[in-house]
């Protein structure tokens, strides 16, 4: 399902949203899938939406992964989401550790407004789908929706839409926000 008229985007998180979180993860065979993540984005798809993942690395900034093993796993994601009919557009990552206070790492906009400006979506039907308040505090800076993925985070955000897991958000999202 390679969409190419989708005028909504999706914009996911990596760690903890679309795979298990593994602290620094820089090998392939790292990667596990979280339950429930290929029906929903396709899903998503489905609804004429397009996909891309925004996701802070700062593994390579600690020296604890190298900018190859990182893109390497990056690439076997969306590889996998491909063998799937699942089209991930585009992938932007911030390799920069906290105390470089960078402008690339979330929450600050900057990876948003390049995937905005490189897909050109529908500002009223894009979205942040993660796990962690820095996730959602990007969205907010954007001016997008947020959509925390994890029954673990809560925020004081009062526009933030909560689902417990890609089941729930499949189940209660999808139809309640997404058209």
């Amino acid at each position: 399902m390679v969409n190419s008229e989708a005028t909504g985007l999706i914009m996911l998180d990596r760690d903890g949203t679309l795979i298990k979180h593994i602290p620094y993860l820089n090998q392939v065979e790292q990667v596990e899938f979280m339950d429930g993540v290929f029906e929903a984005l396709t899903s998503l798809i489905q609804k004429n939406y397009k996909l891309a993942i925004v996701t802070n690395q700062s593994a390579i900034g600690r020296g604890l992964a190298t900018l190859a093993q990182v893109n390497k796993v990056n690439k076997f994601i969306s590889e996998e989401f491909l063998a799937r009919d699942i089209s991930i557009e585009s992938v932007k990552m911030c390799p920069h550790t906290p105390e470089e206070n960078c402008q690339c790492r979330k929450p600050k906009p900057y990876l948003g407004k390049l995937l905005i400006n490189e897909l050109k979506p529908d500002l009223n039907r894009t979205f942040m789908v993660g796990d962690k308040l820095i996730d959602m505090e990007f969205a907010i800076n954007l001016g997008i929706r947020p959509i925390n993925i994890s029954s673990k985070v809560t925020s004081n955000i009062p526009s933030v839409e909560f689902a417990a897991d890609w089941r729930d958000f499949q189940m209660n999202i999808v139809g309640k926000l997404i058209s």
